[in-house]
């Protein structure tokens, strides 16, 4: 239930765990509100007031007082800050104003008031006559000095030496050995102007001296933490801003998925592990004044993209964790989004012309009527999740080839780009263990197709693979072919094979023994096997030798199969019946089956295949596609998935489930090609034993894997 919020009057409310969806406080006077655990998705808060309540400023000021009697050092520091916070006072004039500040109160407070106080104190009998030294003083002046030397080593020097410890290669380690020297240097200078000064009458001048010499050493530092966030002093900064945040508006553990802070001055409010899924912070006012831990404003380079909506100077976003953002209309022309991670953003209408998007992570990533005119970037690449209504790419890069457009001439339509660039939509059907029918399955999945009135000529594609998990599922995986509705495919599918298993169940039910049934399953699973898999492709992981002899179980847990194949597939119930799987390959099915693969390749353990000659076998198959005569179209789009398989493949932890796709890809299309282009055939013939070789050994390296030729 939505809190119920007729007050114009909100500043102070506490609106902790309350359901805000959607609420509207554009403009309205937030500052002080306790937004902690609230659900704010969806909500507009453009041009609303944050920040302290104006009473907490007293409890600043007097804390700032205090801080600023030590030593000039941090009275200029913490006056900067307070300059910095409140005024709108920058550049030297700000120095300016820090330095002459810190002067005429050091040098007041020290001469006048310290003098008087002990006199003030001895008439309210707090503190006897006798106490006071002979110039009027009960403080020694001296111990001032020393009060401010002791906080210079504390804060130039030790606490940046710690955190300087595990920055030995920091850039700017030549800026914390300046602050050093300046620190020994106002130190040294303070003790000689005491030396030399001591108590005498002249010791007005030795205090503003020290001041002056310390407010220069105080201003750099405290600009080092506020305006250059140097890890090693913006704790300095984060601290005043940790006290002022103390009393101002906090969104602390809120959901703000959805909602909008455009052009909110958010000084003094704090978002502390707060979800930021999609928000919009554009036009965002004095981030750096508000207190941010636990989300990706965390991050300087994030944190402009997302406010500014436009890259500057720094274009380079590689590798980077940019889920969740909100970029809407942003500019981000020539940015380098190479295996970021996009997923869940917000890009609708954003320029991205000339930018690189190579292995991006774009799951359910917004780029409706955005421009990707130029960008280089993978086929295929793009989720189904991705909503891309109105995508602009005249043309585009393929990463395997980026100084090669794509088309070479001419300008790609939306939809034409859409379906060279998305991937088609996936469903999974899982089977628990108990069993499933691979009959009924296949005779479901055509009817499915018949109903919904899906061409059958490649229906066999639309299988994206199966595999039984370790605990003994089947899982199912299905590409959704266009302008199909994935949830309709996957519930029509599912009552089409719950009907036809009931069908069976009673067909079989008091013709078929238990031992019959077992072996149909398995003979049925083969027929799969052969329908999915080229012969040559088919990897066994359950091999054992006996007496010769390779034997395989009747256990296909933690294999799986992708891809199509055609040939013929004859089985008869019975021990000892033979399956042709190929040429001279022979399956022995039944009792004790035996599986005899006489060609295949990859298999032989004593010379196995190493990550290295993998990678050489890709540069053959690579170099073959680029001799061959097929149609330029085809060849740019096999020898991209073949370097990017073999990229996958020559890391130092290979990646096998991205190799395995793309070398699938390239089966796909060099298959097609063999159909309709005699140099097809030719290279197909040549490339097949190459590509059995490769898949033998990703199969074997990945889990068990048999991989869809």
């Amino acid at each position: 239930m939505q809190a119920n919020i007729s007050s114009k009057n909100l500043r102070g409310l506490s609106l902790k765990d309350e359901n805000l969806k959607g609420i509207n406080l554009s403009k309205e006077d937030i500052r002080g509100l306790d937004f902690t655990e609230a659900d704010l998705t969806g909500a507009i808060l453009n041009g609303a007031t944050c920040g302290v309540e104006t009473w907490w400023t007293i409890p600043i000021l007097i804390i700032s007082l205090f801080i600023m009697s030590l030593s000039g050092f941090s009275a200029s520091i913490i006056v900067n800050c307070n300059l910095y916070y409140f005024s709108r006072i920058h550049g030297v004039i700000k120095n300016i104003f820090t330095s002459l500040i810190s002067i005429i109160y050091i040098t007041w407070l020290h001469a006048y008031f310290l003098k008087k106080l002990p006199k003030y104190l001895m008439n309210i009998g707090l503190m006897k006559k006798e106490d006071i030294i002979e110039q009027g003083s009960s403080i020694d002046q001296s111990a001032l000095i020393f009060v401010g030397i002791i906080i210079i080593i504390i804060v130039g020097i030790l606490i940046p030496f710690i955190i300087n410890m595990d920055e030995s290669n920091d850039k700017d380690v030549n800026g914390y050995y300046v602050v050093i020297s300046m620190s020994v240097f106002v130190i040294l200078v303070n003790l000689l102007l005491l030396a030399y000064f001591g108590e005498s009458r002249y010791d007005i001048t030795r205090r503003a001296a020290g001041a002056f010499i310390g407010s220069i050493l105080g201003i750099i530092i405290s600009n080092q933490a506020i305006l250059k966030k140097e890890k090693k002093y913006v704790w300095i900064w984060n601290l005043f801003v940790y006290l002022i945040s103390a009393k101002g508006t906090k969104f602390h553990g809120s959901t703000l998925d959805d909602a909008s802070f455009a052009n909110v001055n958010i000084k003094g409010s704090s978002f502390i592990n707060c979800t930021v899924n999609r928000t919009s912070w554009e036009g965002v006012k004095r981030i750096d004044c508000s207190r941010i831990q636990g989300n990706y404003l965390d991050n300087p380079k994030i944190r402009d993209l997302v406010i500014k909506k436009r890259t500057g100077k720094v274009k380079d976003y590689r590798d980077m964790n940019l889920q969740g953002l909100n970029l809407f209309g942003a500019n981000l022309e020539k940015i380098d989004l190479s295996e970021a991670d996009l997923s869940n953003s917000q890009l609708t209408k954003a320029e991205l012309q000339d930018s690189t998007l190579s292995q991006t992570r774009l799951d359910n990533v917004d780029l409706r009527d955005a421009n990707i005119t130029g960008t280089t970037i993978e086929m295929r690449s793009i989720p189904a999740t991705a909503k891309l209504d109105g995508l602009i790419c005249d043309f585009f890069y393929p990463q395997s080839n980026p100084k090669q457009r794509y088309p070479i001439i001419g300008k790609l339509t939306s939809l034409e780009a859409i379906k060279l660039l998305q991937k088609p939509s996936e469903i999974k059907i899982i089977f628990k263990k108990d069993g499933i029918d691979w009959q009924a399955f296949l005779q479901a999945f055509e009817k499915c197709l018949k109903e919904l009135k899906i061409s059958s000529d490649n229906s066999e594609k639309l299988i994206q693979g199966f595999k039984r998990e370790l605990n003994g599922d089947f899982v199912i995986r299905l590409n959704v072919p266009d302008n199909v509705d994935e949830v309709e495919f996957k519930d029509k599918l599912i009552q089409a094979y719950d009907q036809d298993i009931e069908y069976l169940k009673t067909k079989y039910k008091d013709t078929l023994s238990k031992t019959d049934i077992d072996f149909q399953e398995n003979t049925s699973m083969l027929k799969i096997i052969r329908q999915l898999a080229y012969p040559e492709s088919l990897i066994i992981q359950n091999i054992v030798t006996i007496n010769g002899k390779t034997v395989m179980t009747n256990d296909m847990s933690g294999s799986s199969v992708g891809g199509s194949v055609g040939g013929n597939f004859n089985n008869a119930p019975g021990d000892h019946n033979s399956t042709n799987q190929g040429d001279n390959n022979q399956g022995v099915l039944g009792d004790n089956n035996q599986v005899t693969q006489q060609n295949q390749v990859g298999v032989d353990a004593e010379t196995p295949l190493t990550k290295e000659d993998v990678v050489k076998l890709f540069a053959e198959l690579e170099a073959l596609v680029k001799g061959a005569e097929i149609p330029a179209e085809t060849k740019e789009e096999v020898v991209e998935d073949l370097s990017s398989a073999s990229k996958a493949t020559d890391k130092e932890e290979p990646n096998k489930n991205l190799a395995l796709k793309r070398l699938g890809n390239v089966v796909d299309t060099l298959e097609k090609t063999s159909k309709s282009v005699d140099a097809g055939q030719k290279i197909w013939t040549t490339a097949k034993p190459i590509i059995v070789k490769i898949a033998t050994w990703l199969g074997a390296a990945a889990s068990s894997h048999i991989l869809g030729l």
